[in-house]
């Protein structure tokens, strides 16, 4: 119970921050209101991360995150910057093989800054040779993004966790 309350809380944090930033930064060139076509290129976004994850693609992986990304892992310390979380996901991607799904319950967009509340399952198996049991995760997340000048997005943050109990 601790732990609900401690992520709600972080939810919400990550929220009001993230609406904070909206108001104050100037609009940018893609500035108005969400369009279609800005939720077809998070949704691809969504599309090329879990295949990616599938394809055990790790050096492809390193491209969804800005340098400075922030993960809040569920039952692991917070890990910020793009080695850190890099680290932190490489056994995955060495032990594993994976297949991740993702859908996205919910996106919104407001000028250069979006997030992206998600369901997905992961399935690992363990790769011939790899001591390791496999993994099943089933869960939910959010991504934040920011809108890179060349008009694409970058995760800049992370947060997840199971719905399965420990």
């Amino acid at each position: 119970m601790k732990h609900i309350v401690h992520l709600v809380v972080l939810l919400v944090a990550l929220v009001g921050a993230w609406t904070a930033c909206v108001r104050i930064l100037p609009p940018t060139a893609h500035a108005g209101p969400q369009t279609q076509t800005d939720e077809q290129e998070i949704r691809a976004w969504l599309d090329r991360y879990c295949a990616t994850v599938t394809a055990g693609d790790f050096a492809g992986y390193r491209h969804f995150w800005t340098d400075d990304v922030v993960w809040l892992p569920p039952h692991a310390p917070v890990r910020r910057g793009i080695e850190a979380c890099m680290e932190h996901n490489r056994p995955y991607f060495e032990y594993y093989e994976s297949v991740e799904k993702m859908v996205a319950e919910e996106i919104k967009i407001r000028d250069a800054f979006a997030y992206a509340l998600v369901s997905y399952t992961y399935e690992g198996t363990p790769k011939p040779g790899q001591d390791v049991e496999p993994l099943q995760e089933d869960g939910k997340g959010i991504f934040l993004f920011q809108r890179r000048p060349d008009g694409t997005w970058v995760a800049t943050h992370c947060v997840w966790n199971s719905n399965l109990p420990l």
